[in-house]
């Protein structure tokens, strides 16, 4: 299944706010393929007058994760913290995981390495404060910061989500052991699922989770290659009365995605 590729210079993912506005307890997670040299913006809210506000994702560029956690007053203001050490690698597919709990507290940075079959995780040298909500005409925007084009990704991405909860290590290394991305959905409840599968940059980007769609059709180019991990199995055989059928693995209902019962075998 394809891949959103980002090219640094205009490429840029704008969904809608729906359930990811956090400003408590919060895990963000992403797989990608990062391809830049210099700080660069992965995930980031913005009000609807494109500030920054709540928590993002940012690469330094040397590797580190970067938390941002925009947190305006009286003017503008922010708190940025970074991971002690490299987690990211240009040109290498990664996991990332950013827990934080409410409160002024210190983060932890996760990632998994596909080559080594290894998670890494550490803590924040420096606490961070909760975020500031983007109100309700805010978007969740991925690729780029603010209005400026200083900051923008340049890589790959295959699969993002966030929760309103600071996520177990334990839990935070399943999202490495599922079968398709998809199946992200059903790790301890993510408030939003979005998968980078469009075979055309014209597809929008969907929230298979709730509403946080992708708010317009421009964005991202789509790139025909396979990440490590699939987007989602579309069917899997099945056997019935009948014979052998494909069957949905997963279906998006009202309620988000769940998976179907599967036939009775006799």
């Amino acid at each position: 299944m394809p891949v959103r590729m980002f090219d640094s210079t205009d490429d840029v993912l704008r969904c809608n706010r729906g359930a990811a506005d956090i400003t408590g307890d919060w895990t963000f997670a992403t797989m990608l393929r990062w391809r830049g040299a210099r700080l660069e913006t992965v995930y980031l809210p913005h009000t609807a007058g494109r500030l920054a506000y709540g928590y993002g994702l940012e690469i330094l560029s040397g590797g580190a994760l970067y938390l941002y956690a925009g947190t305006p007053g009286s003017g503008f203001g922010y708190s940025e913290v970074s991971s002690p050490s490299v987690h990211v690698v240009r040109g290498k597919w990664r996991i990332l995981a950013i827990t934080k709990r409410s409160g002024s507290v210190q983060a932890d940075f996760h990632s998994y390495d596909f080559d080594t079959r290894l998670w890494k995780q550490e803590t924040a040298a420096s606490p961070s404060p909760n975020c500031t909500s983007i109100g309700a005409d805010g978007v969740v925007t991925f690729g780029k910061y603010q209005s400026s084009d200083t900051y923008n990704y340049t890589g790959e991405l295959a699969a993002a989500a966030v929760w309103n909860q600071a996520l177990s290590y334990e839990t935070v290394r399943s999202l490495s052991q599922v079968n398709a991305l998809v199946d992200w959905a059903f790790v301890s409840s993510p408030r939003a699922l979005w998968l980078f599968d469009q075979r055309r940059a014209s597809a929008p980007v969907e929230d298979v989770i709730g509403s946080a769609d992708q708010s317009g059709t421009s964005g991202a180019s789509s790139l025909a290659e396979p990440a490590p991990i699939p987007a989602r199995l579309a069917t899997t055989a099945v056997r019935t009365t009948a014979g052998w059928v494909e069957h949905d693995v997963s279906v998006r209902t009202s309620a988000g995605w769940r998976r179907p019962p599967t036939p009775e075998i006799r």
